[in-house]
C-alpha cells in the first residue's frame, strides 16, 4: 500500500492495481492519518514528511 497526501488531495495505492484518491479542502493544517478496515493490514513501509 503506498499513501500519497498533499494540501489537497490524498491517493491510496493498494496492491499496484486499484487507486482511491480524494480531493479534500481544510482550513487549518493537520497532521493525523487514520486508516481503518475490517480486515488486517500490514504497513511495512511508512514514511511521513512535509511538502513546503
Amino acid at each position: 500500500m503506498q499513501i500519497f497526501l498533499d494540501r489537497s488531495s490524498i491517493e491510496i495505492f493498494i496492491n499496484e492495481n486499484e487507486t482511491i484518491t480524494s480531493t479534500f479542502y481544510v482550513q487549518k493544517s493537520f497532521s493525523l492519518l487514520q486508516l481503518n478496515s475490517q480486515t488486517e493490514h500490514l504497513l511495512e513501509d511508512l514514511a511521513l514528511g512535509n511538502i513546503e
